[in-house]
C-alpha cells in the first residue's frame, strides 16, 4: 500500500496557510486589545466622577497590571515561535496562548493608561506583592519572597533558553516549549492569586480571578501532553505552586 506523501508545493501552502491563521489571530487580538482600551478610556473619563479617577490604582493594582502585562509579552513571543513549527497540538495551544494573552495585554494597558499611570514597570522589584495580608509562608507569599530576592519574575525564560526554542525542532521543539510555558504560567499564577486577594479595585480583583483559573487550566494542559511525551516538568525555585487555585 502507497503511502501518501504531500508533494513540497502542497507542504508550502499548508504552512503558509498555517502562518496566514496565527497572523490573522495575532492581528485580531491586537485590535480586540485596541479596541478594550479604547473603549474603557472613554468611558472612565465620561462616566466616572473625577475623584475615583485620582483615587484609582492602588500599589498592588498598578504592579499587578505593569509586571502582568510585562509577563504576558514574553508568553506571546514563545508562543509565536513555536506556531506553525510544532505538532498541530502544540500550535493549536500557542495560538490560544497568544489569543488569551492579547486580550489580556490590551486590557491591563488599558487601565494603565486611564490611571495615567507607565505601562511597563519602574523596577524589577516585586515590592507590591510584599504588601497583602495572611500567612507569610503561603505558595504566593513564598514566590513573592523570591521576586524580592532575585530582583525579578521567577519562572521566565531567559535569553538563552529562547534562543534553545528557537533552534529546537520536531518533540524537541513540542517538550521545550510546554516545559517553559509550564514554568511561565506557574509564576503568572502566584501574582494573580495575589491581587485577586490584595487588588484595592474590584474589577482588577476579577480580571485576576480570571487570569488565574485561565492559565490554572492552560497549566493542567500542559502537564497531561509533558506526561504523554514522557518529559518531566523544568523545575521550579523552591517552591512548588499548586496548579488548582485554593478556596479564598
Amino acid at each position: 500500500m502507497k503511502s501518501l506523501v504531500m508533494p513540497p508545493l502542497a507542504a508550502d501552502r499548508v504552512r503558509q496557510s498555517r502562518s496566514v491563521t496565527l497572523g490573522f489571530s495575532i492581528v485580531l487580538g491586537i485590535l480586540l486589545g485596541v479596541a478594550i482600551v479604547w473603549a474603557g478610556t472613554m468611558w472612565w473619563r465620561s462616566d466616572r466622577p473625577a475623584q475615583a479617577r485620582e483615587v484609582a490604582g492602588g500599589t498592588v493594582d498598578v504592579g499587578f497590571l505593569q509586571h502582568m502585562a510585562q509577563h504576558h509579552d514574553q508568553a506571546v513571543v514563545m508562543a509565536g515561535i513555536v506556531a506553525g513549527r510544532a505538532s498541530p497540538q502544540i500550535t493549536a495551544l500557542a495560538t490560544q496562548i497568544t489569543h488569551n494573552q492579547l486580550l489580556e495585554v490590551g486590557e491591563m494597558r488599558g487601565w494603565l493608561k486611564m490611571w495615567q499611570r507607565p505601562l511597563l514597570p519602574q523596577t524589577s522589584s516585586m515590592a507590591w506583592m510584599n504588601t497583602g495580608q495572611g500567612q507569610s509562608w503561603t505558595p504566593d507569599q513564598a514566590y513573592a519572597r523570591l521576586c524580592s530576592g532575585s530582583g525579578g519574575m521567577p519562572g521566565m525564560a531567559t535569553s538563552a533558553e529562547l534562543n534553545r526554542l528557537r533552534a529546537a525542532s520536531g518533540k524537541s521543539l513540542d517538550i521545550l516549549f510546554l516545559q517553559l510555558m509550564l514554568r511561565h504560567h506557574l509564576s503568572a499564577i502566584s501574582m494573580a492569586r495575589f491581587a485577586d486577594r490584595n487588588a484595592e479595585t474590584p474589577m482588577i480583583a476579577s480580571a485576576a480571578t480570571l487570569m488565574a483559573r485561565e492559565q490554572s487550566e492552560e497549566a493542567a494542559t500542559i502537564r497531561t501532553l509533558l506526561r504523554q511525551a514522557d518529559a518531566e516538568p523544568l523545575p521550579f525555585p523552591e517552591i512548588e505552586i499548586e496548579v488548582t487555585r485554593p478556596p479564598r
